[in-house]
């Protein structure tokens, strides 16, 4: 997992932990040449009423596909997340986590 990874897991997280009371959404992809060929990333997302989703998709020069969607819903006193990543032979795998919010 890259430090990228790892900062956008965090900031989904922190959006679910102290909750999403308005609509949000985003929207971006980028588009990187290696001397490996060129690689797509998409990613969208958004939250609103406590949800926050986000679903990104990175495809190769191969033409090989890896998807990831996430969810978190953020309670009073908890939140839940799911995510599932899905390698280009399609085999998936599906996390989950449960946290306690800390209102101080």
């Amino acid at each position: 997992m890259t430090l990228r990874h790892v900062i956008a897991a965090a900031s989904m997280l922190t959006l679910a932990a102290f909750g999403c009371r308005t609509a949000l959404a985003y929207d971006r992809g980028v588009t990187v040449t290696t001397p490996r060929g060129t690689y797509t990333k998409s990613v969208a997302g958004g939250c609103a009423d406590g949800l926050c989703s986000r679903d990104a998709e990175i495809t190769g020069p191969d033409g090989g596909t890896v998807s990831r969607s996430s969810q978190c819903a953020a309670g009073w006193r908890l939140y839940r997340c799911t995510g599932t990543v899905t390698g280009p032979n399609g085999h998936s795998l599906t996390r989950h986590a449960i946290g306690r919010r800390h209102l101080y």
